[in-house]
């Protein structure tokens, strides 16, 4: 089977990453082009803690949403699996046209997340982000199949952990989200019209 134009090439040799495990990325040295090709699982890419500046999410990955993106010079890297994970990544040339840089769109997405002034509305919208990435339609409303601590929610909206934590139970209680820790599943309901 060739790869088409539009698909990746991912024979590169595969990367597996146990949940918690973490992974720096080495900076390419042609052109900060990077391809992350998902065979399965869900990876956070974020900054490595620095000096004064904290780790900060940039993005998450599932086979469902990879490709080319551009490393950033201001930054150095690592990836987290959120769950069991299986992945490849290739440098890519500077000719390799970019036109959709997963990452940049990632960037901006959890920026529209952090601009809403209540965090309880900032950890909906967060909720509804990635429901709206990775999530599932079922009978029960739309599923999400992984939970993140509230601690990484905290650093994700820009709030503590104990914000977080009173955030979730409020919108349990209303209703606005159903959360079951045995299966580690968050969903949010179906509103019947």
């Amino acid at each position: 089977m060739s790869t088409s134009e539009h698909e990746p090439d991912c024979q590169s040799t595969r990367i597996t990453l146990r949940t918690p495990q973490t992974l720096v990325l080495p900076k390419p040295a042609t052109g900060g082009l990077i391809r992350l090709c998902m065979h399965e699982g869900i990876l956070r890419i974020s900054c490595v803690p620095k000096n004064d500046k904290p780790e900060m999410t940039l993005a998450m990955t599932s086979s469902l949403e990879q490709g080319v993106f551009q490393y950033p010079t201001s930054a150095i890297l690592q990836i987290e699996a959120i769950s069991d994970s299986c992945f490849s990544l290739q440098k890519v040339s500077k000719d390799v046209n970019i036109e959709d840089d997963f990452l940049n769109e990632w960037i901006f997405q959890l920026h529209s997340v952090r601009h809403p002034i209540k965090a309880e509305d900032r950890l909906f919208r967060l909720f509804e982000l990635l429901i709206s990435r990775f999530g599932k339609r079922t009978a029960e409303g739309y599923l999400l199949e992984f939970l993140l601590p509230h601690s990484r929610l905290a650093e994700i909206i820009g709030a503590t952990r104990s914000t977080v934590s009173r955030g979730v139970s409020t919108l349990k209680q209303s209703n606005i989200i159903v959360v079951d820790e045995l299966r580690g599943h968050l969903i949010i309901p179906k509103i019947d019209s």
